[in-house]
């Protein structure tokens, strides 16, 4: 039989199981629109391949290796921008020589674009003439989107003092409102 102490206990752990739980899925899925903690493994452990931006005509190229065709997923960061959200202009250019040109919403931050079955041997992102141009800090090609842990940490880390905080408060109410 369980005493008053032990049920109380686990009920407390239970309780903060439940907040650890609620913060990773909001910050997860609020940050990289992801819940399952095996993409963030993939994203630290697998091969990545840096690449170069080159600024064309105003416009930034990036040039895909011919050499890595396993991988399919160009990951972006954007730190400088006209706005937090923007939409792209993009053209995929071929060895052949024929064009794909797609527009793209992004943000802020980390982007990624799945690029396997195009065949692109080069992206060329056209800047928009009378706007700030985009800034892209880090360019990766690797074989699945590269997740921003570091932001969802952070944010998760902030609904982890939200709860601390509001635990405290209902621990004064008990105590002194009573």
């Amino acid at each position: 039989m369980m005493t008053l102490k032990e049920k109380t206990s686990r009920k407390r752990l239970l309780k903060w199981i439940m907040y650890v739980t609620a913060t990773y899925l909001l910050a997860s899925w609020g940050v990289n629109s992801v819940i399952c903690p095996l993409h963030y493994m993939r994203s630290i452990c697998m091969k990545k391949m840096q690449l170069e931006v080159k600024e064309q005509k105003g416009n930034l190229v990036i040039a895909l290796p011919s050499a890595a065709q396993e991988y399919g997923c160009l990951s972006f960061q954007i730190v400088k921008a006209p706005a937090y959200s923007c939409t792209l202009h993009l053209t995929g250019k071929r060895m052949d020589g024929d064009a794909e040109e797609m527009d793209r919403k992004v943000w802020k931050g980390w982007n990624f674009l799945d690029i396997s079955a195009k065949q692109w041997s080069s992206v060329e992102i056209m800047q928009m003439p009378g706007t700030e141009s985009i800034q892209m800090e880090e360019v990766i090609w690797s074989p699945y989107p590269k997740m921003d842990t570091q932001k969802m940490i952070s944010v998760q880390l902030s609904y982890m003092l939200l709860a601390v905080f509001w635990e405290c408060v209902r621990w004064v109410k008990r105590r002194y409102a009573s």
